[in-house]
């Protein structure tokens, strides 16, 4: 026999045996280390399945812990009090009713979308997501609403007023010589503008070219444009003051709601998309604060951060990026602020 045929003999006999013995304790190893095709598929869904679980379990925890959160109360906030003269609230809560928007939705408690002086729905009467209807707001004056001491407001230790401290004398003596429909301007109403425009910055300047603390148009400042002076933070707080009272009482016809929206630009002729348009411009934040109004008199005059608190609905400007374009983000908020639980707090007495 050849040599060639012997050695072809050797490895069919060898190829034959290893093949021919599953038994083999060597053959049963190289198969474990082998799994079939469906092992390898079942081991992949295992571990999906178990992300999937660990991403519930956090979700959840995310969830819990927003619950959490929301239903905490915080620290006794300053006292409450109405206006010194009219009617006024009664109960801690604001009395007026409006036949065309309803029940005022008034609650002891601040929530995302209630307050002693009314409901972000109530405040926003008319406005409805997705929708043409136009702004109907309340008829509210001065002499209705709740607001705090500005004084009690930057005694407590979470005020939300620290950034306005400096200028304290200087709310406190503008709005002392300014009288709205016979009513005193409590000082933190200007508190409450200067910080929901600027967070009390004087040098603060808008998309717009707004300027200063209280986010002036040009017209109103010295001169008719933006000036060193217009940017003083006692003139900026002067012509802010003399504006307010403007509005309320002529514009406005003595309605406090329907000057604030003013002020961000609302009108009664506002409805959901007109006030959104903007996000698609180059000017993102020249939009209409969908959550202006309710932020302001449910959350600032009570001596409450709206923005820390997360108090709106719609939260429109969140499309805008700090350049003031709008960001590629959809226009859903993230989880993190979406919690479905309800979102309460109790900062008054």
């Amino acid at each position: 026999m050849r040599p060639s045929a012997v050695l072809f003999s050797i490895l069919a006999f060898t190829t034959t045996t290893v093949l021919a013995q599953p038994t083999d304790p060597a053959y049963k190893v190289l198969e474990a280390r082998t799994p079939s095709r469906h092992q390898h598929r079942a081991h992949a869904h295992g571990i999906q399945d178990a992300q999937k679980r660990q991403l519930k379990k956090r979700k959840a925890a995310k969830r819990k812990q927003c619950q959490l959160k929301h239903t905490s109360t915080s620290t006794s906030g300053p006292k409450e009090t109405g206006s010194s003269s009219g009617s006024g609230p009664s109960g801690g809560v604001i009395t007026v009713q409006d036949a065309k928007c309803g029940d005022n939705g008034a609650t002891k408690s601040i929530t995302t979308t209630t307050s002693p002086n009314g409901s972000l729905d109530w405040m926003n009467c008319g406005i409805k997501k997705n929708s043409n209807s136009k702004w109907t707001p309340p008829n509210v004056t001065m002499s209705d609403v709740i607001t705090v001491s500005l004084d009690d407001s930057l005694a407590q230790d979470n005020s939300p007023y620290k950034a306005c401290a400096k200028y304290l004398d200087t709310f406190k003596s503008v709005a002392a010589s300014t009288t709205i429909n016979g009513v005193k301007m409590p000082p933190i109403m200007l508190a409450a503008f200067a910080m929901q425009e600027s967070t009390c910055n004087p040098q603060e300047r808008g998309e717009g070219g707004e300027v200063g603390m209280f986010q002036l148009s040009q017209d109103k400042c010295p001169g008719g444009k933006a000036s060193d002076a217009c940017y003083d933070a006692t003139t900026n707080t002067q012509i802010a003051a003399k504006y307010i009272k403007s509005q309320i009482e002529n514009d406005a016809g003595g309605n406090v709601f329907l000057m604030t929206g003013n002020y961000n630009g609302w009108s009664t002729d506002m409805s959901y998309y007109t006030a959104i348009k903007a996000a698609t411009s180059s000017c993102c934040r020249c939009q209409n604060n969908l959550d202006y109004v309710f932020q302001f008199w449910g959350g600032w005059m009570l001596g409450v951060d709206a923005y820390d608190k997360g108090l709106g609905e719609y939260f429109n400007l969140k499309v805008c990026d700090s350049n003031g374009k709008r960001s590629r983000s959809s226009l859903e908020r993230p989880f993190a602020e979406e919690c479905s639980a309800e979102k309460r707090w109790s900062f008054s007495s």
